[in-house]
């Protein structure tokens, strides 16, 4: 993007997307202060949904009583020995972590586990593995630009490519946020 000049415009844009990640840092913080508060508050409340009306709005209050255990595989794995196996279940995390050493282990699950990945069809399809219209009306090519906005610290170096703090979808359009999990 060499040769890209910083307009008004564009540096007006940037400033109010800049304010806009301060505001949600801030509410989001804000916010979660409050459910801890709120849940203070509902310690011992042994319903699942609480309804109340607030300032004439109704409200739908969903609480988990949620218990984390987190156990020092380590010493579980030297205290078993073998038996050790015998608790444990697959952990995606981990299996992502370690795909590569797992993956030939997966390959007889793969229509279980597995999805198309574009570079394994070209592939196939270069290799003569698979037939070329099979794919015909079997898949949706969308294109779509990604745009990264993130604050550089003074001093720093500029940040590896592809390594983001918010990246939005843009449409020719409209610049739209991507889609959050309701918290």
């Amino acid at each position: 993007m060499s040769g890209m000049t910083l307009t008004p415009e564009i540096a007006a844009l940037l400033n109010r997307y800049l304010q806009i990640q301060d505001e949600t840092k801030r509410l989001d913080e804000e916010k979660a202060r409050l459910k801890e508060r709120l849940v203070g508050h509902l310690t011992g409340f042994s319903d699942p949904i609480w309804s109340p009306v607030v300032a004439g709005q109704a409200l739908r209050i969903h609480v988990h009583h949620v218990v984390d255990v987190t156990y020092n595989e380590e010493l579980l794995r030297q205290r078993l020995g073998e038996r050790y196996l015998q608790i444990l279940k697959p952990d995606p995390t981990k299996v992502r972590r370690h795909l590569a050493a797992v993956e030939d282990l997966l390959r007889p699950a793969l229509d279980l586990v597995g999805s198309p990945q574009r570079d394994q069809v070209r592939t196939a399809v270069e290799r003569g593995a698979v037939p070329k219209d099979a794919f015909a009306g079997a898949f949706e090519k969308v294109s779509r630009t990604m745009v990264t906005v993130a604050r550089q610290r003074d001093g720093a170096p500029a940040a590896p490519r592809g390594r983001s703090l918010h990246r939005a979808r843009c449409s020719p359009a409209a610049v739209e946020p991507r889609p959050r999990a309701l918290r």
